[in-house]
């Protein structure tokens, strides 16, 4: 029990030591590990390659909808367009 210390050394903790072997469980968690980063870069590429698919069909629809709200926009300026007119006549018509 005694290990040869002598006196306050006795206590002393134990210092860091580096040792060539490799417990079955650094292998074990170094293998998972490296699974788990194979795994995750699969499942981004697949995502990824997804996306670039899409592009084209996601330009389609901006399009369109960019398209679709310049007719609207067209539509609320004819309307506004022709309730100012009224208002004229209304205004012409009282005077």
């Amino acid at each position: 029990m005694d290990k040869g210390y002598d006196g306050d050394e006795r206590r002393a903790p134990e210092r860091w030591k580096i040792s060539k072997e490799i417990s079955i469980a650094d292998l074990v968690s170094i293998v998972v590990a490296f699974c788990a980063m194979l795994a995750a870069w699969n499942n981004l590429d697949k995502r990824i390659d997804g996306l670039e698919r899409m592009s084209p069909v996601q330009s389609n629809t901006d399009r369109r909808q960019d398209e679709e709200a310049l007719r609207y926009q067209a539509r609320i300026d004819t309307s506004l367009a022709n309730i100012n007119q009224k208002l004229d006549r209304l205004i012409e018509a009282r005077r």
